[in-house]
């Protein structure tokens, strides 16, 4: 499990910026787990903007907020000196408890005993201390005599028992009672509710801890500059046509959404993957490109999880990757395989109704490596309708 710094802008304007150290097992999940220690569990990150910069650190804009966050995974150098004032803090209460009990403070207490000042006490002044705390077993003899010189009180001690008894019974109810009830079992019903509601790769809060400033000072705005395109006419035009997929069979249909991203988005070539429930990976369904008839002729199968399409099916979020060569989530088997030069990604997952039905994705924009909001936007949509179109058609 690698360290991450997460640095989170504020969410409001007059708010505060705030820095985390997470512990996690991607960059995602530690954005997460910083969302989650801010109390923003809440928010939901969807479409987003990654740019790996040239100190490894990751820019991530979340088109739907306009906030940008910066995430760098540490060395494990840097964390190790964590530790280091926990073991100087220790040995202090250690030496405290050591001068707080004087063992000569129980001798000149002793009663009927002066010692002479500085003198040691001999064996023998302390044999002589131990008699005083005998007298009080005498005392147990009295206590038998008396017990069998009333006999006629015999039914006197005999109603109090009965009461005794009485009262002894009620509070006893009463401590039964109490445990009964399910006020401690409250929590412990309420903890394992909790758990379905996060991913497997979710963070526990006790490994997010809170920094006071960046390892790197941060100047001036970090991400891409938000982009004012209206995109109103494209999403109502796209409205209007991603109806026409509904109408067509399982191929078709997800060949023609594909089609209208390509329109859209400007980039060389696109694919749509479809999700196999049963053996928790993902399959080709459609591709366009250059390399397209001998990607089909793979019959390519990602593992969920593995590469940017494996990435975005599991944490149910569109991704744009500028630079493909920086991320290592880029699965660069399949290039290699087709002799393609992947440069640049925009992949957006179909989810409906909770479930992840696949993923579509367009590479190698036109013109520049970079993707705007607005295309993230426009696939995050696309593959939307794809997933009703897929929820709509599967059995």
């Amino acid at each position: 499990m690698a360290k991450y710094e997460v640095f989170l802008p504020a969410a409001r304007e007059g708010g505060f910026n705030l820095t985390l150290k997470v512990d996690a097992d991607n960059w995602m999940a530690a954005l997460k787990a910083g969302l989650t220690k801010l109390g923003e569990q809440g928010a939901q990150v969807s479409n987003l903007l990654v740019d790996i910069m040239e100190d490894n650190s990751i820019h991530v804009s979340d088109t739907a907020s306009g906030r940008v966050f910066r995430i760098k995974e540490l060395e494990e150098a840097s964390s190790a000196p964590q530790p280091l004032p926990l073991a100087q803090t220790a040995p202090l209460p250690l030496t405290q408890p050591a001068a707080a009990a004087p063992a000569p403070t129980l001798l000149e207490k002793a009663p009927g005993r002066e010692l002479p000042g500085g003198e040691a006490p001999t064996p023998r002044e302390m044999a002589a201390v131990e008699p005083p705390p005998e007298p009080p077993r005498p005392a147990a003899p009295p206590q038998a005599v008396s017990k069998p010189t009333p006999p006629p009180a015999k039914p006197a001690p005999e109603k109090p028992a009965k009461h005794a008894a009485k009262v002894t019974e009620k509070p006893a109810d009463r401590i039964t009672e109490k445990p009964v009830v399910a006020k401690p079992e409250a929590p412990k019903t309420a903890k394992p509710a909790a758990p379905p509601a996060p991913r497997a790769d979710s963070v526990d809060p006790r490994r997010v801890e809170q920094v006071d400033r960046p390892s790197q000072p941060i100047s001036g705005p970090i991400g891409r500059s938000r982009t004012q395109t209206q995109i109103e006419d494209v999403l109502s035009d796209l409205f209007e046509r991603t109806q026409d997929a509904f109408s067509l069979e399982a191929e078709q249909g997800l060949s023609f959404l594909l089609d209208l991203a390509l329109e859209k988005i400007p980039a060389e070539s696109g694919s749509v993957f479809v999700s196999n429930f049963a053996a928790n990976d993902l399959e080709l369904a459609s591709a366009r490109g250059p390399k397209a008839p001998e990607l089909k002729r793979l019959k390519l199968r990602m593992p969920v999880g593995v590469g940017i399409v494996g990435f975005c099916a599991q944490e149910a979020v569109s991704l744009a990757i500028s630079d493909t060569e920086k991320d290592p989530r880029f699965y660069r088997t399949v290039s290699d395989k087709l002799g393609y030069d992947t440069r640049s990604i925009l992949c957006a997952p179909m989810v409906s109704g909770g479930r992840t039905f696949g993923c579509i994705e367009v590479i190698n924009k036109k013109g520049t490596s970079h993707f705007t909001d607005s295309e993230v936007a426009i696939l995050a949509y696309v593959a939307h309708q794809g997933a009703k179109y897929l929820e709509q058609i599967s059995p």
